[in-house]
């Protein structure tokens, strides 16, 4: 009589949350890592990441995609599959793993994750959470005004402002046409939910998800000290843009003006006033933004016809409308 044969534990999946950028993936992976255990009881491993850089997302791994270190890559996804197998029960179903930087990568490097990832895990699959093209340029470029990565000048400008409108575009075609199956959630109906965390975890494992804390991480925070610092190297081009129109008196005006030291700056100038001038220049950049956009919407909407529909709806919703 045959001995009965042991049937071998399937393999664990791997869901890869993609990003975009700002649509709520920090909160979505703060609230991933403090549901570590309660995701593991459903078989789901939020997955420790290769270094301790980064203990609650995945950049690593972009990292080292864009640094072609592929082999490294590939065993550490074996490393993980050799510890859950033997690790305690449950088993292992699914492994999760989340970063922005996985929609930052290059076709070459998409390529690769691609292999990597079926190499490793048979049954794969990806999440991509899209914004209205318009509200993530604004979002993307008051970023990297406050993290000093552009002065505001350079951010209204027409060149930079169509540049990143269009570089979603570029983005979403470059991950769809690398990885599959890619699951596409629009934000404003996570974010519409009052709940993203836990709308993002239903779409990404099922109505039985646990329950994660909503954290609402990226609810703006007002300006206080932080701004007054990051007056020191933004501020005199942001007085340019909006001398016209300070709301502040003649007085005021004018000692801004002969302001030269940037340690006089930040002492002329209160935490109140900085968060003032930073309203009325994002107002005055959202003007700019929407008539860049405007203009250009004929050719931005070319560049996306190559895209799902589902797609060219929550990137440029109005325009897809015929508004």
């Amino acid at each position: 009589m045959k001995a009965a044969q042991i049937a071998k534990p399937e393999s664990p999946g791997a869901l890869f949350h993609l990003g975009l950028h700002k649509t709520g993936t920090t909160s979505f992976q703060h609230g991933l890592f403090r549901a570590r255990e309660r995701l593991r009881v459903h078989g789901v491993a939020y997955a420790a990441p290769p270094g301790k850089s980064f203990p609650e997302q995945h950049a690593e791994i972009a990292e080292m995609l864009k640094q072609s270190r592929v082999g490294e890559v590939r065993t550490y996804f074996q490393g993980l599959i050799d510890m859950a197998a033997a690790g305690p029960e449950p088993r292992v179903r699914l492994f999760l793993f989340s970063s922005e930087e996985f929609s930052n990568l290059a076709q070459d490097a998409l390529a690769a994750f691609r292999q990597a990832v079926v190499e490793s895990f048979p049954n794969s699959r990806y999440v991509l959470v899209l914004r209205n093209a318009l509200d993530l340029t604004l979002s993307m470029l008051m970023q990297d005004i406050d993290a000093g990565l552009r002065t505001p000048a350079q951010a209204a400008s027409k060149a930079v402002i169509l540049n990143t409108l269009q570089s979603f575009t570029r983005k979403v075609r470059l991950v769809l046409g690398a990885l599959e199956p890619v699951t596409v959630i629009d934000y404003e109906e996570a974010r519409a939910s009052g709940d993203l965390n836990n709308f993002l975890a239903r779409k990404c494992l099922g109505p039985d998800a646990p329950v994660l804390e909503n954290l609402n991480l990226n609810v703006r925070r007002p300006r206080d000290e932080q701004m007054v610092g990051l007056l020191l190297s933004q501020m005199r081009s942001m007085i340019a843009t909006l001398r016209s129109s300070n709301p502040y008196s003649k007085q005021v005006n004018a000692t801004l003006g002969k302001v030269v030291d940037a340690r006089k700056l930040a002492r002329c100038v209160s935490a109140e006033k900085a968060a003032k001038l930073a309203q009325i220049f994002e107002t005055r950049l959202r003007k700019k933004a929407t008539a860049v956009y405007t203009a250009n919407s004929p050719r931005l909407l070319a560049e996306a016809s190559a895209l799902p529909e589902s797609c060219v709806r929550i990137l440029f919703p109005d325009l897809a409308r015929g508004g």
